[in-house]
C-alpha cells in the first residue's frame, strides 16, 4: 500500500498479479512515473526479480497486489487492508513513518 507505482517497471511488472485505488475504487493505480516513486521503491525491494538489472528483491518470485492510497483516513486505510486480505495477501507493506496509528486501523491490523 503506497502513494503510486509504475506499473510498467521492468522490477515489477512481471510480479503484479492485481492492482487497485483506494482512492478511486479502481485499478490506476500510477501517478507521474517520469520519477522514482516511494511505492516503486517498497515494491522493488520485495519483488525485484532477477532480470540482470539493478537489485533483486527478498522474494523475486512473489506476488504483488499493489493498491495506492494517498489519504491518511482510517477508512480508506481499512478499505485496502481489506482489499488485500479478500484478494489472498499474506503480507501487506505500510511505510507509513508513523508510531502511532488510530484504534480503528490498530483493531483492523490485529484482526488480520
Amino acid at each position: 500500500i503506497d502513494e503510486n507505482f509504475d506499473t510498467e517497471h521492468e522490477d515489477l511488472k512481471p510480479n503484479i498479479i492485481d492492482k487497485y485505488n483506494v482512492d478511486d475504487n479502481n485499478t490506476d493505480v500510477s501517478n507521474n512515473t517520469s520519477y522514482p516513486s516511494h511505492g516503486n521503491s517498497c515494491a522493488g525491494l520485495i519483488v525485484a526479480p532477477i532480470n540482470g538489472k539493478g537489485v533483486i528483491g527478498i522474494a523475486p518470485k512473489a506476488s504483488i497486489i499493489l493498491i495506492k492510497q494517498t489519504s491518511n483516513s482510517d477508512v480508506d486505510t481499512i478499505k485496502a487492508f481489506e482489499y488485500a486480505k479478500n484478494r489472498g495477501a499474506k503480507v501487506v507493506s505500510c511505510s507509513w513513518g508513523t508510531e502511532n496509528v488510530s484504534q480503528a486501523v490498530a483493531d483492523e491490523i490485529k484482526y488480520l
